[in-house]
């Protein structure tokens, strides 16, 4: 029984000395890793710092911009979301289009060039008839986007409203 308690005091100590010294090894390992890390962190953010030096905006041309022709015409879709029903409308540029309880007025429309992707942007307002007072309300002021209709479109209790082209 006494050699069982000096063997189990034993590797009792043992066991607490490769635990302590397997944590002192792990901090030290981290401790370079971290500074290594670092090191290598502070590296990169120079060599980002040093190339964002060197590009300036300057250097960028109107070629590299993509252009947009101006048009006349577009095509506006709504969706009556009572009915269910889709609406395919076509106007000219400025004049106001009755939808529902909306009056939407288009103030230009630009359209990439067929070389380019395919792209029609348009600026617009979108009123509501309010029914208290029967007057305008602007509900919509901004740019839509043909290729994102889902992140440009009017998001309506009742209607949706996106663009579909222009030309």
């Amino acid at each position: 029984m006494m050699y069982f308690i000096k063997f189990f005091k034993v590797s009792s100590l043992i066991f607490f000395i490769s635990l302590f010294v397997q944590e002192a090894f792990a901090e030290n390992i981290d401790l370079k890793l971290s500074k290594q890390d670092n090191l290598q962190k502070d590296d990169f953010l120079r060599e980002i710092e040093k190339q964002l030096e060197d590009v300036e905006i300057e250097k960028f041309s109107e070629k590299s911009l993509p252009s947009l022709l101006p048009a006349s015409k577009v095509i506006i879709q709504g969706l009556d979301k009572i009915t269910g029903r889709v609406f395919t409308i076509e106007t000219h540029i400025g004049k106001s289009i009755d939808f529902g309880r909306l009056k939407i007025i288009v103030h230009r429309c630009f359209k990439a060039p067929p070389e380019e992707i395919p792209e029609a942007i348009v600026d617009v307002d979108i009123y509501e008839k309010a029914t208290s007072s029967g007057e305008d309300v602007l509900i919509f002021k901004n740019k839509m986007y043909a290729s994102s209709p889902a992140v440009s479109a009017l998001d309506h209790p009742v209607y949706d409203i996106w663009i579909k082209d222009c030309f």
